[in-house]
C-alpha cells in the first residue's frame, strides 16, 4: 500500500476563543487522488488545510497522512511529506530571486548542494520559470508568483500536495497555465477552492464542508450538479 495518503478520523477543531471550526470530520484520500475542498466562506476550508500540515493540531480526533499521525513530535517528518501552496504566494516567496527561493525549501532540510541544484533546474522546467530564474519574486506577476511558489514546494520532494484557492487573483491565461501544470502531476492532491470550474476540471472527487461540517464527500460531477445541496451550502 502507498505511504501518500491523508486520512481524518473524527476530527474536530476548536479555537482558543471556544469556536468550533470543524467537527467529526472523516475521510481518506489515496494516492494519487485529485481531491477538491469547497465551501463557503467560513466552512472550514483553511483550517481543514492547516491540519493536514501540522500547522494546526486536532482538538479532539486523529490525522494520519503517509502513516505518520500529525502531532508535535511528528511535524518534522510530516513537514518532509506535505507541501502547501498558500493562497497568496506573498505569504510563501521570502528570498531576493527565484532560484533562490526554489532552494530554501530543500538547503533547510538538509540536502547536499548538488541535489539541490539538480532540483532546482529540475522544478523551474516543470513550472516553466527557469526565465524568471534571476527575478526577485516580489517584481513577478501573480501568475508567475503562484508558479514560483509551485516550484518552491515541489522543490521539496513532497508526497501530498495542498492548495489553497490556486486560481485566486490570476488572469485567464494564468489560471489556464496553472491547471495545466496540476494536471501534470502525480501527487496526492488537496485543493481547497471558490473556483467550481476549476474543482471539476482539476478533481475527480470533491469533500464539501458547511459550516464545520463534512456534508458531502463524491464525485465532483454529482456534487455539483445537485442544486439543492449547493444552495443549502452557500454555493449558488
Amino acid at each position: 500500500m502507498s505511504h501518500h495518503y491523508i486520512e481524518f478520523n473524527n476530527v474536530g477543531y476548536r479555537y482558543p476563543s471556544g469556536q468550533v471550526a470543524l467537527e467529526n470530520i472523516s475521510f481518506r484520500i489515496t494516492h494519487g487522488e485529485r481531491v477538491a475542498l469547497i465551501g463557503a466562506n467560513g466552512a472550514g476550508k483553511s483550517t481543514l488545510l492547516n491540519l493536514c500540515c501540522g500547522i494546526l493540531l486536532p482538538t479532539t480526533g486523529d490525522i494520519v497522512v503517509g502513516g505518520v499521525r500529525v502531532e508535535n513530535k511528528q511535524l518534522q517528518e510530516i513537514r518532509r511529506q506535505v507541501g502547501i501552496v498558500f493562497q497568496n504566494p506573498d505569504d510563501q516567496l521570502i528570498m531576493s530571486s527565484v532560484e533562490e527561493e526554489i532552494a530554501f525549501g530543500p538547503l533547510n532540510m538538509g540536502y547536499p548542494p548538488d541535489k539541490v541544484e539538480q532540483l532546482v533546474e529540475q522544478v523551474m522546467h516543470q513550472t516553466s520559470t527557469i526565465r524568471l530564474r534571476n527575478r526577485p519574486p516580489y517584481n513577478l506577476s501573480g501568475g508567475e508568483k503562484k508558479s514560483v511558489a509551485i516550484a518552491s514546494v515541489l522543490a521539496m520532494e513532497p508526497s501530498v500536495i495542498l492548495m489553497d484557492e490556486p486560481s485566486a487573483s490570476l488572469d485567464p491565461r494564468a489560471r489556464r497555465l496553472m491547471m495545466e501544470l496540476v494536471e501534470s502531476f502525480g501527487h496526492t492532491i488537496l485543493l481547497s477552492s471558490h473556483d467550481l470550474g476549476l474543482a471539476e476540471r482539476l478533481c475527480p472527487r470533491t469533500l464539501l464542508l458547511h459550516h464545520g461540517y463534512l456534508v458531502a464527500d463524491g464525485a465532483t460531477t454529482e456534487l455539483l450538479s445537485d442544486k439543492e445541496l449547493m444552495e443549502r451550502c452557500e454555493l449558488l
